[in-house]
């Protein structure tokens, strides 16, 4: 199977998406075709740029996702949804990773994960190491979903071409 027939099966039809409360501020950019299109380009943008704003320390990292992938051409249902992998039983680990590696890059002791309500009282220390390793770690996981997509993809088309090739060979066989 295809990975675009593959992808179509799960994802929510775009109406559905246009009609989203939070996406609906972006109007008449999101019906532009091109923002809807399932191909390797398209879908690799669009996991990069999930996986990059599932990392950011906000609310509504999907209206994000789908305001840069309006402005980098990519598949803006893709980017939204791929956010979703952060989600409330994620985040806390996710951030607090962030945050770890944020103070290693900082040389700082981060506070054990025991006492992570400590962090809200110490968020004077803490936002600087917790920022620096979300753009760490969205950076990081931006470039390997972008490389991982394209390189799912092909090796998916080439198993297809190769059964696709060997089914004809074995049709076209004389008997």
């Amino acid at each position: 199977m295809m990975p675009r027939k593959f992808l179509q099966r799960f994802l929510p039809h775009a109406d559905k998406i246009k009609k989203n409360k939070y996406l609906r501020i972006f109007g008449k950019y999101l019906h532009a075709a091109d923002l809807w299109h399932l191909h390797r380009h398209s879908v690799a943008k669009a996991v990069s740029i999930g996986f990059f704003c599932m990392f950011m320390p906000m609310p509504l990292q999907m209206v994000l996702a789908a305001a840069i992938a309006i402005v980098w051409r990519a598949n803006v249902l893709i980017s939204a949804v791929t956010v979703w992998i952060s989600n409330p039983l994620t985040m806390g680990p996710m951030f607090y990773f962030a945050y770890k590696i944020g103070g290693f890059v900082f040389d700082t002791t981060p506070i054990p994960y025991e006492q992570h309500h400590k962090l809200l009282e110490n968020f004077q220390y803490v936002w600087k190491p917790l920022i620096l390793g979300c753009l760490t770690c969205g950076t990081i996981a931006a470039v390997t979903g972008y490389f991982g997509v394209n390189l799912l993809w092909r090796w998916i088309i080439t198993k297809k071409w190769a059964f696709r090739q060997k089914t004809r060979r074995h049709r076209n066989k004389p008997k």
